[in-house]
């Protein structure tokens, strides 16, 4: 049982995770859908 427990900490897929390009890129996003937002609030506006 030593076996399994022993290889169950050596493998772990979240050890090594890069998120940063995944935050960038959801960034980017929200900021594209907030102002798209914001341009046809103004369009609405100045009719």
């Amino acid at each position: 049982m030593s076996k399994v427990e022993q290889r169950e900490q050596t493998t772990d897929p979240h050890e090594d995770v890069d998120l940063k390009g995944t935050l960038f890129g959801v960034a980017i996003v929200g900021f594209f859908i907030l102002f798209s937002w914001f341009g046809v609030w103004a369009l609405f506006l100045s009719r």
